[in-house]
């Protein structure tokens, strides 16, 4: 932190927080008041409205550190999520390392679309239904899927093995880890090692989709922080489409559904690649709160 704001033992609440809030707006921070009282909740363990109602308690000196400590971090350019370990996604509150992506609010749009599809087509016939969530990283698809999809029995796959370690834990945090079996590998590769019998009625995936010029322009925050294996899509960004529909007419049901994110302006060659595949008997397109392509949906058989 910049000497002028060193935060001192038998400090506040309340100065600690004006001395974080004003370095973090000279840091660049877009919500600076925001994110001070966000970190101190978290090490506090306190509602963001008890900083306001104990403006005036004392701080211990260990207290102190480890908010200065968190404070430098975020100044430094450090994710907020990575530094308190945890992010929400649909309404959950979900862990996060440095092993996995921070969750984005956008791809909340695929769960939002596998439960309009879904809620068509509940019947008796449609419960015990088998799902892929494909590079799963922090669980979020998998995790929210099974909470709130009971009639599905989900995989979670994912190349690596911390990321599944940090899937895991999250599943164990929201109780549904009798629901997902977590498979280690390239996508479909080793799904029978982890049980797996028949074809998925569902496949999820949020595939790295970023190409050379996208991965240069990405920001601090990202570059320096976040898994770039789980971004990098190769020269065009389209590698990892092209291996998940290579394999996918191994593993997809007839009928059968898939939901990938997309980048907004890869529509046109994501499409050539689905059509090609000649699994599909439609395609959709699903666009997020900005208006950007966000989702494809894609249906097989009947």
């Amino acid at each position: 932190m910049l000497k002028t704001d060193q935060m001192h033992f038998n400090e506040t609440i309340g100065e600690v927080l004006r001395k974080a809030t004003s370095f973090f707006r000279r840091s660049g921070i877009a919500e600076p008041r925001m994110e001070a009282e966000i970190l101190l909740a978290v090490f506090l363990k306190m509602d963001r409205l008890d900083l306001v109602l104990k403006r005036c308690q004392v701080l211990t000196p260990e207290e102190v550190a480890r908010y200065e400590n968190a404070v430098q971090r975020r100044g430094m350019g450090e994710p907020l999520a990575y530094i308190i370990e945890e992010k929400y996604f649909y309404g959950r509150r979900f862990m996060v390392n440095k092993s996995v992506l921070i969750p984005r609010p956008e791809t909340e749009l695929i769960i939002e679309e596998v439960k309009r599809c879904l809620e068509q087509r509940e019947s008796p016939g449609s419960r015990g239904l088998k799902a892929a969530d494909l590079g799963t990283g922090s669980g979020i698809l998998a995790v929210t899927m099974a909470l709130e999809f009971p009639q599905l029995f989900l995989w979670a796959v994912d190349i690596s093995a911390s990321a599944l370690k940090v899937a895991r834990r999250n599943a164990a945090i929201h109780g549904v880890l009798d629901r997902i079996c977590f498979n280690r590998g390239d996508y479909f590769e080793n799904l029978h090692q982890s049980g797996f019998h028949f074809p998925f009625d569902l496949v999820v995936a949020n595939p790295p989709y970023l190409d050379r010029k996208d991965m240069a322009m990405l920001p601090v925050g990202v570059k320096n922080y976040e898994p770039l294996d789980a971004l990098w899509g190769g020269e065009d960004g389209l590698d990892c489409y092209r291996k998940i529909l290579i394999e996918l007419p191994a593993y997809l049901n007839k009928p059968g559904l898939v939901f990938m994110e997309i980048d907004d302006g890869a529509r046109d060659k994501v499409e050539a690649l689905f059509r090609a595949s000649g699994l599909f008997s439609y395609l959709n397109w699903h666009y997020d709160l900005s208006g950007k392509l966000r989702v494809i949906e894609a249906g097989a058989g009947n």
